[in-house]
């Protein structure tokens, strides 16, 4: 059996590279000013983004396959989104660089989160600026809409799209000074509130800002600081156990000045082979 975890990468700042780090494995690729990006894992692999190029990498293996670099004008922001399709065995990534010309014209808004098949992420329709969710089959390469819950608003700060014990929820930090995390679940095509009360959370916390990143295999809810960078202080990651109402506290030590966090969940060792290009 595979064992499902978290996993962090830290990004160290540098003038020409970037160091990504997963437990003892270490990667170094060209970092921009602007427009990079690190998607959630898939699969055991990951897409990097660098302004107008793109990579597909396995953390584990270290190894990188690049893309086509695109053409975009100068101002235009990107936003790339990854996913796997299982009918034809492959994996592909989305990119949007100006208005999507299907039936629900859209500008996307947030990161992707890929679940069965399908990409989702927060967007704003063209024809009213009301924020969605919008879906893309990566099998049928097809868009749709999930409207918002009533009383959603998705585009103020706080808000996350997350996996929710295997479903899509939206999550909100508004209260996490006091331990309070609220989520909508999607379930069978309905949203469903879920308010969650966290015990000894202030002890935990030390007054630090987190957000909810989702669930893991062991239905543990977790939890990363809200914005780290340039700090000495350990990385902190939260994990809470909804059943046995305990909250354990992990902490990475020995991260210098320069280093920039991002933690992913359900990551797996991946046996896919990707050949460096020649």
């Amino acid at each position: 059996m595979t064992l499902r975890r978290c996993f962090t990468l830290f990004i160290k700042i540098q003038e020409e590279n970037t160091l990504l780090s997963s437990g003892q494995q270490q990667l170094r690729i060209p970092l921009e000013p602007k427009g990079s990006y690190i998607s959630r894992p898939v699969l055991g692999l990951i897409c990097l983004q660098l302004r107008t190029k793109v990579a597909i990498c396995n953390p584990g293996t270290k190894k990188i396959r690049t893309l086509p670099e695109i053409q975009a004008p100068e101002p235009a922001h990107i936003y790339t989104f990854f996913g796997y399709d299982e009918t034809k065995n492959v994996f592909k990534v989305l990119r949007i660089t100006r208005p999507i010309t299907c039936k629900d014209g859209h500008s996307p808004e947030s990161e992707g989160l890929f679940k069965g098949g399908v990409l989702y992420y927060a967007a704003d329709l063209y024809s009213d600026s009301t924020r969605v969710i919008m879906s893309f089959n990566v099998g049928s390469e097809d868009f749709s809409v999930i409207e918002l819950p009533k009383g959603v608003d998705f585009s103020s700060l706080g808000w996350n799209l997350v996996n929710y014990k295997g479903n899509i929820a939206l999550s909100s930090c508004d209260d996490y000074d006091n331990g309070d995390l609220q989520i909508w679940v999607r379930k069978m095509g309905v949203w469903l509130s879920k308010s969650i009360k966290i015990p000894s959370w202030k002890e935990n916390v030390e007054g630090l800002k987190f957000y909810f990143r989702g669930t893991i295999g062991t239905g543990e809810l977790v939890f990363t600081e809200y914005f780290y960078f340039e700090n000495e202080s350990p990385y902190i990651v939260l994990y809470y156990d909804k059943k046995a109402k305990n909250l354990r506290r992990f902490e990475i030590e020995e991260l210098t000045e320069g280093h920039c966090v991002e933690t992913f969940l359900d990551h797996v060792d991946s046996t896919w082979l990707i050949c460096d290009e020649e």
